[in-house]
């Protein structure tokens, strides 16, 4: 695959998100994961597991990232080493406990836009 056609991927994934369509998107970010596995899609592709209910699957794309829990809340006196950390710090990922389904889960919420 292209460069181009993951961006094609991408830009066909964040459409169907602003239409709406969170299946058509997941299966334009999985694409554009096979093409490139960068930080963006993993967010991405975690954001819509997670929208369409499969929270496990959302952990596990994320899982390679690093755990924000290594890091510091220091953050004035020493930088997040994680992918998660850095990304937390910046307010561009925000991880934390939700109840879904009945049950507790740790979840990462990402702005649509990533």
């Amino acid at each position: 695959m292209t460069n181009r056609d993951f961006e094609k991927f991408m830009d066909s994934g964040i459409s169907s998100l602003q239409k709406g369509d969170i299946l058509a998107a997941r299966g334009y970010f999985e694409k554009a994961f096979k093409a490139d596995d960068n930080v963006w899609v993993r967010n991405n592709l975690a954001y819509v597991y997670y929208e369409t209910k499969n929270s496990l699957k959302a952990y596990k794309i994320l899982e390679p990232l690093g755990s924000p829990y290594d890091d510091s809340f220091y953050w004035a006196k020493e930088e997040p080493t994680s992918t998660v950390g850095k990304l937390w710090a910046k307010a561009l990922v925000f991880i934390g406990r939700a109840t879904v389904s009945g049950r507790k889960e740790k979840v990462a919420v990402i702005a649509v836009i990533l």
